[in-house]
């Protein structure tokens, strides 16, 4: 499954977790800004020079946890003074296009105080190969903070794992430093509050594993005297460097994403529902100043399948992710409040009539559904590598529907620059092909309207235009529309 962030990135889950990384900071406030960037102090000097327009280069930057800006890259210079003492995270990234990349800069560290950023047709490089080894470093901590709590069959034993990580991390960048007073900076400006605040998580996961129990009871009395985790709230307060609350965030994102398996019994499967009491209990273990890192893992989780934990914005669920949403205005709580509305207006649509599309001749359609019949929806896109890996079973269970009387179509979701690559993919390939695309071709309506955010997705329409499943497996839609038509 993958899901649509990733497209933005590079590949996978994980990915997923970076793109958030790219836009805030962790659990406090921020404030958004578009460019053009003012001069922030004198300290800093930060050269961006952008060689290639029509690569349409775009850039992030927090600072401390404080200020975010986001915005296109104009051609020719841009000329930032950033502030002395503080730690930068500067990301770029080109628009509709799988690269990206990031860089940590950390004044107090940098034995420089200027820094030079190009981006060229297919890249971004710096003149300081240690900004590069330092961001490498950091980069490869980060990224692998989402799978090593989210891998399968993963237990509590992951955060000893990261900690063994977060070791690694300080012995190179010590490595990298050898004055006494940069490596001090290091030790307990840095990687000490990661440290404690790794400890005093596992600590709470592990006791309120101990009280839990598949009972709903259980839940809703563990969670009532859980409390808010005070070490949290206490980090949210202090200017650690801005790689420390990014990998505090990351742990907090990816924890909230893997503790319903935890915290309920190992004789539930990853299809019960999240319900309201559980995700309170998990906001109150991993710390409400992470409540929009909390909410956005939950909802992650559960918007991979639509319909599945909740129905409508009525229910428990979705009250409590919606709360978690208004508790601050960063960036994290303002992407949960709009996907999640977006997820509720998704589920609130329960008929689909047709939809708009481009074919392979470039002719746009609009795809009406007849209401005597049953179409089967395969969501996907040539940018999506298990999409790549599964269309040929998909292809063939379509002929397997076409003998039971139902439709199979292929809905391309790309981009508009990517129809030709779509186009030759589909070529020699059976059954209906449409495109849709974020402008232009189609617009990607249809995905926008079903709030389809994992890809490949299949979702059947059955007769009178109802939308009866939102995902199903490959394997279990033969048997499904079988049901159906008896």
């Amino acid at each position: 499954m993958f899901r649509v962030f990733d497209y933005l990135t590079t590949s996978n889950a994980i990915k997923a977790l970076l793109v958030l990384l790219f836009s805030t900071v962790v659990c406090v406030k921020n404030v958004h800004a578009q460019f053009p960037f003012q001069s922030i102090n004198h300290g800093l000097s930060v050269q961006i020079v952008n060689e290639s327009p029509e690569s349409r280069w775009e850039m992030r930057l927090a600072g401390n946890g404080d200020t975010v800006f986001r915005g296109s890259l104009a051609p020719g210079e841009l000329n930032l003074n950033l502030v002395s003492g503080k730690s930068y995270h500067i990301s770029f990234y080109m628009n509709g296009r799988p690269y990206s990349k990031e860089y940590f800069v950390n004044s107090t560290l940098l034995n420089t105080t200027a820094i030079h950023f190009s981006c060229s047709r297919e890249s971004v490089a710096t003149t300081s190969p240690d900004l590069e080894l330092y961001s490498e470093y950091v980069k490869q901590f980060t990224s692998r903070i989402w799978s090593t709590i989210t891998k399968p069959n993963a237990t509590t034993d992951a955060y000893k794992e990261i900690g063994e990580m977060l070791n690694t991390l300080e012995s190179r960048l010590m490595g990298m430093y050898y004055t006494p007073s940069k490596q001090a900076y290091i030790r307990s400006e840095m990687i000490e509050p990661v440290r404690t605040y790794l400890a005093s998580l596992k600590g709470r996961v592990d006791g309120s594993l101990s009280i839990t129990s598949t009972s709903n009871d259980t839940v809703k009395k563990s969670s009532s005297f859980m409390g808010v985790n005070p070490l949290v709230r206490a980090l949210s307060k202090e200017p650690i460097p801005n790689e420390s609350y990014l990998m505090i965030r990351g742990i907090a994102y990816a924890s909230a994403y893997q503790l319903p398996a935890w915290l309920t019994s190992p004789q539930r499967n990853s299809t019960d529902r999240i319900s309201g009491e559980l995700a309170s209990m998990v906001l109150s273990i991993v710390g409400e100043p992470c409540a929009c890192e909390v909410g956005y893992g939950l909802f992650f989780r559960t918007s991979i399948r639509p319909g599945a934990d909740f129905s409508s914005c009525s229910d428990s669920l979705p009250s409590v992710l919606l709360r978690m949403a208004e508790s601050d205005s960063t960036f994290f709580c303002g992407r949960l409040k709009a996907d999640l509305t977006a997820l509720c207006e998704a589920l609130a649509t329960t008929t689909l009539s047709g939809f708009s599309a481009v074919t392979t001749d470039s002719i746009a359609i609009d795809r009406v559904f007849s209401k005597d019949s049953i179409y089967v929806l395969h969501f996907w896109g040539t940018w999506c590598r298990p999409c790549i890996d599964g269309y040929d079973l998909v292809q063939a269970t379509g002929d397997t529907l076409e003998s039971i009387g139902c439709k199979l179509i292929h809905v391309a979701c790309e981009n508009e620059d990517r129809f030709s690559i779509w186009k030759k993919f589909v070529k020699e390939r059976k059954g209906e092909q449409v495109f849709t695309g974020k402008n232009g071709y189609g617009r990607r309506i249809l995905a926008d309207q079903l709030a389809i955010s994992a890809y490949p997705t299949l979702l059947i329409v059955g007769r009178d235009h109802k939308v009866l499943v939102r995902d199903i497996e490959v394997g279990h839609v033969v048997d499904y529309i079988r049901s159906v038509q008896r």
